[in-house]
């Protein structure tokens, strides 16, 4: 039982710690600036910007980051290089659940970002997010 308190007293203070948007406009000013960091190759701009409104600690992020800098190179050589963003969609889900879908775009691919946040009492929160390079996945809806 006393794992169980510590491990959901962690979490509550770690959302806690994650700062707030009040709309979603705010919401698209805060990814369209992640999504303009990821397209200019700027990794660590994106992953900054993500860890102020990520429920998730700054440490617990770092390995995500460091994954996606360790496939860099690769996906640069198989792709080409950065060639923008495009916003995809909007997707809402009852009053508390919102997906913002992107493209990073290279030259010769594009990869998915999806952003989800959830509303607490003060704001939305960046729960989760996902990238791949599998694009295929956002036509089937």
């Amino acid at each position: 039982m006393h794992k169980i308190l510590v491990a959901t007293l962690l979490a509550f203070t770690t959302l806690a710690s994650a700062g707030t948007l009040r709309s979603e406009s705010e919401i698209r000013s805060f990814t369209d600036g992640v999504m303009g960091s990821v397209a200019a190759d700027n990794i660590d701009g994106a992953f900054k910007q993500i860890s102020e409104y990520f429920v998730l600690s700054e440490a617990e992020l770092t390995p995500i980051k460091a994954q996606l800098q360790l496939q860099m190179p690769n996906l640069l050589r198989r792709f080409g290089a950065p060639a923008g963003f495009d916003f995809i969609e909007s997707k809402q889900k009852g009053n508390s659940l919102l997906s913002i879908t992107y493209v990073a775009q290279y030259e010769k691919h594009a990869m998915p970002w999806t952003f989800y946040f959830y509303k607490t009492p003060n704001g939305w929160v960046l729960n989760t997010f996902r990238f791949d390079e599998n694009f295929i996945r956002l036509f089937s809806n």
